[in-house]
């Protein structure tokens, strides 16, 4: 997403006023990766040590969620607190909608289902060909009949 964005942003010539933290992107995917390596690493060379990690996370693991929830149900009064009711319940609606919808998925025999669930890789792939052929037809349109716009990096 990052790189299409700043592919689009760059053929459109708008890549000055889009910025794309890539630094930012790449350090929350280390962030990410290289904790979960280190796990695979320590579950892959010392077993003795995962089950003692294990033993000592899990309880630490269970007072982070407990407290994540209540924290999460604070902010959420707070924020709430100045909506109105109607926005609550179409808010509370979009899972419930989601899961009325997964289990309409779960009813379909196995190639309905897998069908099913391409769509929205289908939709994403459409996208991104959308934006393509937009960028083409202002390329084309460019050449064609001239630039309307005086650009001002010229």
């Amino acid at each position: 997403m990052p790189l299409s964005s700043a592919l689009y942003g760059h053929l459109l010539g708008v890549h000055a006023a889009l910025h794309v933290p890539f630094v930012k992107i790449l350090g929350t995917l280390l962030f990410i990766a290289i904790p979960i390596s280190l796990g695979m690493l320590v579950k892959l060379r010392l077993p003795a040590l995962t089950r003692v990690l294990l033993a000592l996370i899990r309880p630490f693991s269970f007072v982070l969620i407990v407290g994540g929830i209540f924290m999460a149900y604070q902010m959420g009064a707070s924020i709430l607190a100045n909506v109105k009711p109607q926005i609550v319940a179409v808010g509370v609606t979009v899972p419930l909608l989601g899961l009325i919808v997964g289990a309409i998925m779960l009813s379909f025999r196995r190639a309905e289902a897998d069908f099913a669930s391409q769509a929205p890789f289908i939709v994403a792939l459409s996208s991104t060909s959308e934006m393509l052929l937009i960028v083409l037809g202002y390329f084309a349109h460019r050449k064609l009949c001239g630039s309307a716009v005086p650009r001002s990096d010229a």
